[in-house]
C-alpha cells in the first residue's frame, strides 16, 4: 500500500474519531456539551495537523493506523503539557493591551494637536 493510501484511511480514521466523539455528546445535557468545546476545538486541531500538516513514513502511518483512539491520545498528551495555551494567551493579550494603549495615545496627541 502507497504513502497517500495510508494517509487517506488516516484521514478518514481521524475523521470516523472526531465525529464518533461529537456524537457521543449529542444526548449529554447542555452544561456537559459545554464542558467539552475545549475538547472538541483541540480534537478538531489535532486532526487538522496530523491529516494536512504533518508528513508521515510509511512505517508511522501503518503505525498510527493500529491505534485505537490516536486524537484522544494526541488530547490527553496535550493536556499534560497545556501551560503553553496559556503563554500564548498571556503573549496575545499582552499585545492587545499595548496596541490598545498605542492607539489611545496616538488619538489624545491628534486631539491635543489640534
Amino acid at each position: 500500500m502507497e504513502n497517500e493510501e495510508l494517509k487517506n484511511k488516516l484521514i478518514k480514521k481521524l475523521e470516523r474519531e472526531l465525529t464518533d466523539f461529537k456524537d457521543s455528546l449529542k444526548g449529554l445535557p447542555a452544561e456537559q456539551i459545554i464542558d467539552n468545546s475545549y475538547k472538541i476545538t483541540c480534537m478538531q486541531t489535532i486532526q487538522d495537523y496530523l491529516a494536512y500538516d504533518k508528513d508521515y513514513s510509511k512505517f508511522e502511518l501503518k503505525t498510527l493506523l493500529k491505534r485505537e483512539h490516536i486524537l484522544q491520545e494526541c488530547y490527553d498528551d496535550w493536556l499534560s503539557n497545556d501551560g503553553s495555551l496559556r503563554e500564548a494567551l498571556e503573549f496575545s493579550i499582552d499585545d492587545t493591551i499595548d496596541l490598545i494603549r498605542d492607539n489611545e495615545v496616538k488619538k489624545e496627541r491628534n486631539q491635543d494637536a489640534r
